[in-house]
């Protein structure tokens, strides 16, 4: 029977997702984290555990630990590899903008293991306040990684948006997006 492992009190419950052992015999596991996505545990000490002993695992938070399958490999079955799958998407609930990104895609470009409150493959990523302050969808571009959106302000005035943040999204976290540029005149060229 295994010795017992306490971690360092913080919670640390997740979904079991990889375990390994290094070449020396370090035993690893990575978990997907319900607010620090791919959470890696490992041991501090490898010595003897007697009766009553505890070991205290070391934390490494937004690893790439999670995913155990290859960039190549169709995890979520639609036909297309996961390094291939588009990132993002844009969808809207009425009067807000989210930007949704791809949870399996992202695990394989990315590293990074991301929340999916609803179970659709997707992570909310980052919203708007409403197209009443924001405007009319027009497109998405990445730039330099990250997802910019490009608006159509009611008063006919193009605005660019971008997330406010860009790290690992975790339970309730979604991000606001922020006006960046307003080029003037409209967004249609």
């Amino acid at each position: 029977m295994g010795a017992r492992r306490r971690t360092n009190g913080a919670a640390d419950n997740g979904t079991l997702a990889n375990f390994w052992l290094d070449d020396d015999g370090t035993p690893h596991v990575a978990t997907r984290h319900f607010r620090n996505g791919c959470l890696t545990l490992t041991p501090n000490r490898l010595d003897e555990v007697r009766p009553g002993q505890t070991r205290t695992l070391a934390q490494q938070r937004d690893t790439s630990d999670c995913r155990n399958e290859a960039p190549d490999v169709d995890v979520n079955n639609n036909g297309e590899p996961d390094e291939l799958e588009e990132l993002y998407r844009v969808s809207d609930d009425g009067p807000r903008l989210y930007v949704e990104r791809n949870v399996v895609a992202a695990e394989a470009q990315l590293g990074v293991s991301d929340w999916d409150a609803d179970a659709d493959g997707y992570s909310a990523y980052a919203r708007t306040n409403g197209s009443g302050e924001y405007g009319a969808f027009i497109d998405l571009t990445i730039t330099d990684g990250v997802p910019t959106l490009r608006v159509e302000h009611p008063r006919k005035r193009c605005q660019i948006l971008k997330p406010n943040r860009t790290d690992t999204v975790g339970t309730s976290q979604t991000r606001r997006m922020v006006v960046v540029d307003r080029p003037g005149g409209t967004c249609q060229t």
